[in-house]
């Protein structure tokens, strides 16, 4: 029953496409907003968190934005904003907060995405 149970911990907190030990490469190309996209999808609560940041920046690159216990990464493409926010807990992913792409008109999600991706971070990197 025990090993049954570390079986599925294992299998619950893994990400995709990233084993212990190994680190991907990092992404060094324009960021997007479907580099953005298909990194949330790779994103999983409790996964551990070197891993998960490791994964994102092999697909989008490095963090537009951090602190001590959040990374996100932004980008504006012509007037629509899209982001994806990360939060740690403890060792591991706390929670996941994904943008699709918006426009101006949603005000305060559109301000917040912006202030993420800097004045400078647009899909021309």
């Amino acid at each position: 029953m025990i090993r049954f149970v570390a079986l599925a911990l294992a299998t619950f907190v893994a990400v995709p496409g990233c084993r212990k030990g190994e680190t991907p490469d990092v992404y060094r190309g324009p960021i997007t907003a479907e580099r953005i996209s298909i990194a949330n999808e790779r994103v999983r609560i409790r996964a551990d968190w070197e891993d998960t940041i490791a994964q994102i920046e092999s697909e989008a690159g490095k963090a537009t934005w951090g602190a001590v216990d959040q990374r996100a990464w932004a980008v504006i493409e012509g007037s629509k904003c899209s982001s994806l926010l990360i939060k740690r807990k403890r060792g591991y992913v706390g929670s996941v907060r994904y943008q699709p792409p918006i426009g101006p008109d949603a005000e305060t999600d559109y301000d917040e995405c912006a202030e993420l991706a800097g004045p400078a971070r647009t899909a021309r990197r």
